[in-house]
């Protein structure tokens, strides 16, 4: 990690503390400030989107994530990926299972009638992240499966594609967290706090609801935490609306470890039973994590 630090230029290495490894690795530092060092293949472009969403939601006071003002121009461009600077929240990360502290949060989002200036629509942001040339590459080298081609048509449809024939409703737009999990929750004295704004963009209330669905629905997670959640969320959702943003998220995570199978060749086998539950609802439809 320390290697990782020196590479992308990160001051003091030698005294950063790992807080989180993933697409992004973040490092903590004495001086109150978290060092976000972005690995995903798209990560530029979404490390700006995310500079910008940080500063309209500040703008917005929502309680979120906010970044450093000692660095005005960001991202920070190094050889290993895009690096964003954040002041360091305090507070304590929220358990696994805290669906009560997400609810909270979510509702406290999706309850601003004000909408700040400089979000991009969901669909936009997810557009830039799923980077379906990258897909094709990977599976033309392994021989195009036809999950391939299956999951291509479910993104045109629906993450790529406009999404809002699905919705059969007019969808009053929220501010959407886009990756709501209790892992990206601080909770601070004055509440939970969200973190991790790469995704974030406006859309239907649903889209943020349908992830803690998804994981009861294809991660064996008990329906408790769905339960959890409204516990403090009182707004309510469309059950139509949050089926289709459930198949549309579905669609993703499948997409997803389709191409990180087809481009490392790790779990080919999840992969592939990801999209063929797709293409089949009577197969095994729990999925496991990789």
């Amino acid at each position: 990690m320390v290697g990782l630090a020196k590479v992308a230029g990160l001051p003091d290495p030698e005294h950063l503390d790992l807080l989180r490894w993933g697409n992004n690795v973040s490092f903590g530092h004495a001086s109150g400030h978290v060092f976000r060092v972005s690995l995903h293949p798209a990560g530029t472009d979404l490390a700006q989107q995310e500079v910008q969403t940080a500063r309209a939601l500040r703008h917005a006071d929502v309680p979120a994530a906010r970044l450093s003002d000692l660095w005005p121009v960001q991202p920070l461009a190094t050889s290993v990926g895009a690096v964003t600077v954040w002041l360091r929240i305090e507070g304590r990360p929220a358990g696994t299972n805290d669906y009560e502290s997400l609810g909270e949060v979510l509702a406290r989002w999706h309850g601003i009638h004000s909408l700040p200036r400089g979000l991009t629509p969901v669909w936009e942001v997810e557009r830039r992240a799923q980077r379906l040339p990258d897909l094709g590459e990977a599976a033309e080298r392994s021989g195009c499966p036809p999950e391939y081609d299956f999951i291509v048509a479910e993104l045109g449809a629906g993450v790529l594609g406009d999404p809002s024939p699905l919705l059969e409703s007019s969808v009053d737009e929220v501010i959407c967290h886009g990756d709501a999990h209790p892992g990206n929750v601080i909770l601070t004295d004055e509440g939970p706090v969200l973190v991790d704004l790469e995704y974030v963009g406006l859309g239907c209330r649903e889209w943020d609801l349908s992830e803690a669905a998804v994981h009861v629905r294809r991660f064996g997670r008990p329906i408790i935490i769905w339960r959890s959640l409204f516990e403090r969320y009182p707004e309510g959702y469309d059950e139509q609306r949050l089926l289709a943003m459930v198949r549309v998220r579905e669609v993703k995570l499948a997409a997803w470890a389709l191409r990180r199978a087809l481009t490392t060749g790790h779990s080919l086998d999840e992969a592939l039973l990801r999209v063929r539950s797709l293409m089949d609802d009577e197969l095994n439809r729990t999925w496991t994590p990789v």
